[in-house]
């Protein structure tokens, strides 16, 4: 059955609902398309950064594409996760930024409580929100308690679009229900529709060149 997607009373957007100065833990088919959305609406408040691995696939069409100003949007590429931590924390303490997104799928090992109490703090401090990635099984037990919330995305056909919706696994800031979201085609859905996405959108870009 293909399930109603009007928000219920107490249903909200994730980029409202989710506080200033927190942490959030996010994983599941459509993360980097719903990271992609909240970087989007993050920098026209302030500046906004993805942390990743130097090796982790880097495609900014589709981060232009959702909306992202690739000139406001920086990319920090580090080869271990202590150094995505250090950038983390470096960036917080600039204080200008609004969202820092840290994608921690390229390592294995987890982060220390303490590390995550630090980036807590200084995300208080200057009221920025920043997002972990990490693709986990919901069994698997969230990063630490500096954490306030973690949420699994799951994906579905829904007419000619996709449908993301979100399984709150921790909440310790009250997000409640958060509204599911439409996308054309987020990460995680078909290659063969990503792929005839992409096509689309160089056949677009060509087209608006070449008029």
């Amino acid at each position: 059955m293909i399930p109603s997607i009007a928000p219920t009373i107490t249903s909200a957007p994730l980029s409202t609902a989710w506080p200033q100065g927190t942490l959030l833990e996010m994983g599941g088919p459509a993360a980097n398309s719903i990271a992609n959305y909240l970087l989007r609406l993050a920098q026209h408040r302030g500046a906004v950064a993805t942390i990743q691995h130097v090796g982790a696939p880097l495609f900014p069409p589709d981060v232009a594409n959702a909306g992202v100003d690739l000139g406001l949007h920086r990319w920090v590429r580090v080869e271990s996760l202590q150094d995505a931590l250090k950038a983390a924390e470096l960036l917080l303490r600039s204080g200008g930024f609004e969202l820092l997104v840290v994608d921690l799928n390229a390592w294995a090992n987890t982060v220390k409580v303490a590390a995550l109490a630090r980036l807590r703090a200084l995300a208080r401090s200057h009221g920025a929100r920043l997002l972990f990635l990490r693709d986990t099984p919901a069994s698997t037990p969230s990063l630490g308690a500096p954490i306030a919330a973690r949420l699994r995305t799951h994906l579905r056909r829904y007419r000619e679009q996709y449908l993301v919706e979100f399984e709150v696994l921790r909440d310790k800031c009250q997000l409640g229900t958060i509204e599911p979201m439409l996308f054309d085609v987020p990460d995680g859905a078909s290659l063969a529709d990503r792929s005839a996405h992409r096509l689309n959108r160089t056949k677009e870009s060509r087209h608006a060149i070449a008029s």
